[in-house]
């Protein structure tokens, strides 16, 4: 004897990657393991696309804006100023300008964004995924 097939509920919203919620413990695992991942291929000398790093980095960014209460669109436009940043630090100052400014521009954000607490009720975008304070995001 088989179970009867269940209708399919079309009235659900699909979820994507990148709906949702990101808490500040949530943001800071997923930036240190892309951390991780960068450093360990810097190590064994393989080359790594900036562009891909940036993408998965835009990921844990509009999650994180999300539980700000903020749209997700945010991300893209940090990175496109942290690239008009470098390309004018790389212009007016050479190679060591254009170090130097873009690793503060995307410092900058990454923490900023990591270190603000979330929106305690629910938003637009989901219910809270769990609040954290200082001591155990980072313990």
């Amino acid at each position: 004897m088989t179970d009867p097939v269940q209708p399919v509920n079309r009235t659900e919203k699909p979820q994507s990657w990148l709906a949702g919620r990101a808490n500040r413990r949530e943001y800071w695992i997923s930036v240190g393991v892309l951390l991780a991942v960068v450093v360990a291929a810097g190590m064994l000398g393989l080359e790594y696309g900036g562009g891909i790093i940036a993408g998965l980095l835009m990921v844990f960014w509009i999650r994180r804006f999300h539980d700000l209460g903020r749209t997700g669109w945010w991300a893209p436009a940090i990175l496109f100023w942290q690239a008009v940043a470098s390309a004018l630090a790389f212009g007016l100052g050479g190679a060591t300008a254009l170090a130097v400014v873009s690793l503060a521009v995307i410092l900058v954000p990454l923490v900023w964004i990591g270190a603000l607490p979330g929106q305690p009720f629910e938003n637009r975008f989901g219910p809270p995924p769990g609040r954290a304070d200082v001591a155990q995001t980072f313990s």
